[in-house]
């Protein structure tokens, strides 16, 4: 099949007193275990991800600001709101 071709409906088949179980080697999985104890894990600062966040919010009110005159006369379909 190719991308975009409509495929057909997945069936289950109906219920009753049939019992659907999975393959063992979808059913099991096998214990695992680390082999250190030792964990390494990264610092990191709140600050970075304000600023982030303040720089989209300043952006978005931006477009706001934009985007709120052309909403005030009618729309037609060749017109963009960036």
């Amino acid at each position: 099949m190719e991308a975009g071709d409509n495929r057909p409906p997945i069936t289950i088949p109906p219920s009753g007193n049939a019992k659907h179980s999975l393959l063992d080697s979808y059913a099991f999985v096998p214990a695992v275990a680390l082999k250190t104890t030792a964990v390494a894990v990264p610092e990191c600062s709140v600050s970075e991800v304000t600023s982030c966040l303040d720089e989209a919010i300043t952006q978005e009110r931006r477009w706001i600001e934009d985007a709120l005159p052309h909403l005030e006369t009618k729309l037609t379909c060749g017109d963009a709101i960036a």
